[in-house]
């Protein structure tokens, strides 16, 4: 059994012990596809493992230790028996800090969220085909006081890795930033009066070695739909891609898409953008 199965099996274990609710859907969940009817599918998951019971204590805070699962998902779709190219799996578990110099008389600085993790990424293929790594990571959000702008870094090493070059063709780290536009002066339609709530824009740029960067660019505009009295939220996609590491298999492709679709974020009130994770970058 390969690392990222055992790693799945824990997980679906660890989630077996925690309150029903407790499980966060994390941003830029979707379904989109590029003109060639491809399909890109994306699912981020995140779970504290521990009740946050000290909401006054920051940093020695058990709350603050979650488990998270990404995966990225390519469908060739088009193809006569639709197969599934690759999947991409990323299972981790992460140290969390929101808003962690929060002080009520000075908000000149906006905020700061940072966290520290281990995870596993592989597309659970075999032989030449194969790849996988194992990486420490620290990420870190700055926000803007009137929380329509954040820059994000995350860094990374490598524990281990197959094939042996993977850390020259992935890099070692990523910017990023995203705009949220909410409010009556930004958005003419319903009033979106928190930034998760409204349309997002997150730009990515993942640095590489040898002059092989990765850029990808999504546009997230959410719906209001009422069906039988529950509301329900989808989100309008665009996604761009172009640069290398989108997926594993093709590090060494420069590939370029346009895709649109549908996404969906978790069910529910909409809570303030810093307390759910796609603000934090964290994964």
């Amino acid at each position: 059994m390969k690392l990222h199965q055992l790693a799945l099996c824990f997980l679906c274990g660890v989630s077996t012990l925690l309150p029903a609710n407790v499980v966060v859907v994390e941003d830029h969940n979707y379904f989109v596809f590029d003109e060639d009817l491809q399909i890109k599918f994306q699912v981020r998951l995140r779970a504290p493992l521990f009740k946050n019971r000290r909401e006054d204590v920051k940093f020695l805070n058990p709350a603050n230790l979650n488990i998270f699962y990404n995966q990225k998902s390519y469908w060739d779709f088009p193809e006569d028996s639709n197969p599934v190219d690759e999947n991409n799996y990323n299972p981790g578990l992460m140290y969390a800090v929101q808003d962690a110099f929060h002080h009520e008389r000075n908000k000149r600085f906006g905020q700061m969220d940072f966290a520290l993790g281990l995870e596993h990424i592989s597309n659970g293929l075999t032989g030449l085909d194969s790849r996988s790594l194992n990486r420490y990571f620290f990420s870190t959000r700055l926000t803007h006081p009137s929380k329509k702008i954040d820059l994000q870094l995350k860094a990374w090493n490598y524990i281990n890795m197959e094939p042996e070059d993977l850390d020259e063709k992935w890099g070692y780290g990523e910017l990023g930033t995203s705009l949220y536009f909410f409010g009556r002066g930004c958005w003419k339609g319903p009033e979106f009066t928190h930034p998760s709530s409204g349309p997002i824009l997150t730009g990515t740029m993942r640095l590489g070695h040898d002059n092989r960067p990765g850029y990808e660019v999504t546009m997230t505009v959410p719906m209001r739909i009422s069906i039988c009295g529950n509301e329900f939220t989808p989100l309008i996609v665009l996604n761009y891609w172009d640069g290398y590491g989108e997926r594993m298999l093709t590090l060494d492709e420069r590939e370029s898409y346009f895709r649109f679709g549908i996404g969906f974020n978790a069910p529910g009130p909409k809570q303030d953008p810093s307390l759910n994770n796609k603000q934090l970058r964290l994964q």
